[in-house]
């Protein structure tokens, strides 16, 4: 009797670990799993930088990067490793605090701009990242999406769609598999607050 009730007892302990530790898998890939939200193509982008005095460039790019995100810094160092495109304003959002990898964007030839994570859907109505918005001339979203067509892809391919998309071609946009910045947004793909720890 006492080794069946034994039994049992590990049973139910074990089933309660197994569904634990799978509520526990399941919100850390969450981001991975589902695409998150970005600003929809056709509208205006919500625009809370100042344009640089050589703004004379009609089309623009919006490079939002997470600082604590690791899929952000790999396109980060993308983007470090090449020139912003010629007729193009490449503006790189960088969201959070500045780290090495950050601080390395005040001596590059993008426009660079700060914004802490509370202040980014107010300013961009942005929640996510990494996330690709390119803008026609008249500030109308043609690109919003992510860099690659599905999770951590190895072709960064924002030259590519900035290219084609500046050229009058309709690119359905690659969902966006990344981190979520927003408050809210954290805390549906983060509830137990164990990433970026």
């Amino acid at each position: 009797m006492i080794s069946c009730i034994r039994q049992t007892s590990v049973s139910i302990l074990l089933a309660i670990w197994a569904a634990v530790m799978a509520f526990v898998c399941a919100t850390l890939m969450i981001g991975h799993w589902i695409p998150l939200p970005a600003p929809q193509v056709g509208t205006r982008l919500q625009i809370g930088y100042i344009s640089p005095a050589n703004d004379s460039a009609s089309w623009k790019a919006f490079h939002f990067l997470s600082c604590e995100c690791r899929c952000s810094q790999r396109i980060l160092k993308h983007l470090l490793d090449r020139e912003p495109l010629q007729n193009m304003d490449e503006v790189i959002v960088c969201i959070g605090e500045s780290d090495q990898n950050c601080e390395l964007l005040s001596n590059c030839k993008y426009t660079v701009v700060w914004v802490k994570p509370e202040e980014l859907k107010s300013k961009y109505n942005v929640e996510s990242a990494p996330l690709l918005v390119v803008l026609d001339s008249d500030k109308i979203i043609q690109y919003s999406g992510a860099y690659t067509p599905r999770k951590q892809g190895f072709a960064i391919q924002d030259v590519s769609i900035i290219s084609r998309t500046r050229d009058g071609e309709s690119i359905p946009p690659f969902p966006l598999f990344g981190c979520g910045v927003s408050r809210e947004l954290r805390a549906f793909t983060d509830p137990l607050g164990l990433k970026n720890q």
